[in-house]
């Protein structure tokens, strides 16, 4: 351990450096526990990161973590300075008794709001770890692992991490790959009931797809990348489903078994919960509905489960039947209720079917389904999803909190909220929640380009820039990353470059051929740009660009005219999308127009009844 008060000031520590000291402390229980303390602490620490730590103030803080109303009396409401002393106090306690792992100390200066970081002195990098080549190494290796699984077993007390697990998703290496289904259900299952254990954080399960096979056999790269203590990793096979507890330091095997595939799904589970909580020292807590589980109806469960993650409409539409078939089954299961609940307001959210059919259907099941397990963290999120299309924020905002609350790694509520907040224009907020969702779940590479759009309406294009390089790195041919990279480039009027990444985004997906025109006009390739602009107006029904689409496409092609008179009936029609009008880039030729000025304010007096919720994840 390292003496308190030991350390060396420097201003030249690098922001991931930081930003991992931080992720440190936040696990803790003193702020895991206390979700104002972490909000604060991560506020100011991201804010001077992002060189704006002069200017945090008591009231911008009250407002931008506390939500207070802008112009509040910070005097006589105290909640900023109460809360900012309970943070000095833990970071206090947490320093304390630092570990090896700590080598930056984080505090926050009486007087002010700006955090200041300073190395510990004595503090190194962890050393690589070196195989055992010894039978006295090989002991020392499995003493360290009992040390380890001793260590979990004592319940946390305050400043002390807490470990960390993630569940892979099981891999199916059938021939006929005919447990797909089962797999995903099972993952998705073990995480949300290992949520519920005290003293143990959980991982979003990345999707199957996002592993390779080498990536997944990696145990100690993927626990760094997810940031976890053990993985539990299930394979099937033709015979029988075999599932480990890894210890993710080491690769080691805390526990495994088999199970046969004639046994129902509800005891496999119950029974790698058993076997995992006892391995980890943890206790399982009852469960919050004691209706027993059809066998049947949960199969149906899990396969209409794999269904609605395509995103797929119809293959949505076939879950919504497979939901329905479970509760003719056993009208009582929730879980069924759930998934109902989760693909009406998805479909919703991404355009697929009308609000007026499903936003009622979707909200009733839902209700249903906390009628009968109030402990369903995805109910609580599907009806968040649900308040927000229906303009209702303090409703919207307090279920997806439950959500948090119930399962703090379910990182689609975390998304959720922020893609919300995104729509309302409360950009600080929608960082936090997304960043919060990124690192509960590093492999969905849609999470960071939400927040590379979110970058682009705040007009921080290096930092757009900046996430979609790293989401081109895993998926070199993710065609929504050439086009907001593209869209980047042409608000700094970097257009030839523009137009060399939209036309790969083109390429990749033929519908994103409109982004080609604006860079087209800016480059002199009047011609083509008048070709494709023709063609795009000529295309009617479902799949033409709607009106706030054309604004945008004319205010880039410096048309004020007719930018205006699209946005007009963009408003009076309140298409989707059509909230960020208020901070599209894109529009500043007109934003000084009274016509603009006037169909803002028709569109801040009648909002739209549907937020959009940019595709929710």
């Amino acid at each position: 351990m390292l003496g308190r008060g030991s350390e060396l000031r420097s201003t030249a520590i690098a922001p991931k450096e930081i930003r991992a000291q931080l992720a440190r402390i936040l696990e803790t229980r003193d702020f895991a526990d206390y979700p104002r303390s972490a909000a604060l602490l991560r506020y100011v620490v991201e804010e001077t990161l992002a060189g704006r730590g002069a200017e945090i103030k008591e009231a911008t803080i009250g407002v931008e973590v506390f939500g207070r109303e802008p112009g509040y009396d910070s005097k006589s409401d105290s909640v900023v300075r109460t809360q900012a002393r309970r943070v000095r106090e833990k970071l206090g306690q947490y320093y304390s008794s630092v570990s090896e792992a700590d080598r930056i100390r984080v505090e926050i200066p009486k007087g002010g709001y700006a955090p200041e970081f300073a190395i510990i002195a004595g503090a190194s990098p962890k050393q690589k770890r070196i195989r055992p080549v010894s039978l006295l190494a090989a002991a020392v290796a499995v003493l360290a692992a009992i040390v380890l699984t001793l260590a979990w077993r004592r319940e946390p007390g305050r400043g002390e991490r807490l470990p960390a697990i993630a569940v892979l998703p099981f891999a199916d290496r059938d021939p006929a790959h005919a447990h797909g289904a089962l797999g995903f259900g099972l993952a998705e299952d073990l995480v949300r009931d290992f949520s519920r254990v005290r003293g143990l954080r959980v991982h979003a399960t990345p999707a199957a797809g996002q592993l390779s096979a080498e990536a997944r056999s990696d145990y100690p790269a993927l626990s760094r990348r997810l940031q976890v203590d053990a993985l539990v990793d299930g394979q099937m096979d033709g015979s029988a489903i075999r599932v480990s507890l890894i210890q993710a330091s080491d690769s080691s095997v805390l526990w495994a078994d088999r199970f046969a595939f004639d046994e129902p799904a509800g005891e496999i589970e119950r029974r790698i919960e058993e076997n995992v909580a006892r391995a980890l020292g943890r206790t399982l807590p009852a469960r919050a509905s004691t209706h027993p589980e059809n066998p049947q109806a949960h199969d149906l469960y899990f396969a209409a489960r794999a269904l609605w993650a395509t995103r797929d409409a119809d293959k949505i539409r076939e879950a919504i039947r497979m939901y329905q078939q479970a509760l003719a089954i056993d009208p009582d299961y929730a879980l069924a209720y759930m998934g109902i609940a989760d693909a009406y307001a998805l479909m919703v959210a991404n355009s697929q079917i009308e609000p007026k059919t499903g936003l009622p259907l979707g909200e009733a099941a839902a209700r249903k389904a906390l009628a009968l397990d109030p402990s369903l963290a995805e109910a609580h999120a599907a009806l968040g999803l649900i308040d927000g299309l229906e303009n209702h924020p303090k409703e919207c905002e307090s279920e997806y909190l439950r959500a948090i609350d119930l399962n703090p790694s379910y990182d689609r509520a975390y998304a959720r909220l922020g893609t919300y907040r995104f729509a309302q224009g409360d950009f600080p907020a929608a960082e936090r929640l997304l960043r919060e969702s990124e690192r509960l779940n590093p492999y969905e590479m849609s999470l960071p380009l939400i927040r590379a759009e979110l970058y682009y309406y705040w007009r921080r294009y290096q930092d757009s820039q900046d996430l979609i390089r790293e989401v081109q790195k895993a998926d070199p041919q993710n065609a929504t990353a050439f086009q907001l990279m593209a869209r980047d480039l042409f608000a700094e009027h970097h257009y030839e470059q523009a137009l060399e990444f939209a036309r790969r985004a083109a390429a990749l997906n033929s519908v994103l051929e409109s982004e080609l025109i604006a860079p087209l006009q800016a480059t002199g390739h009047t011609a083509e740009a008048a070709r494709l602009l023709d063609r795009l107006l000529r295309v009617e029904g479902d799949e033409a660009t709607n009106a706030y689409g054309l604004s945008l496409l004319y205010a880039k092609l410096n048309n004020r005219e007719k930018a205006l008179a699209e946005l007009e009936i963009a408003v009076r029609d309140h298409v989707p999308d059509i909230e960020s009008a208020r901070w599209d880039p894109a529009l500043d030729l007109i934003r000084g127009d009274a016509r603009y000025k006037a169909a803002i304010a028709k569109l801040d007096e009648n909002p739209p009844a549907k937020i959009a919720s940019r595709a929710a994840p």
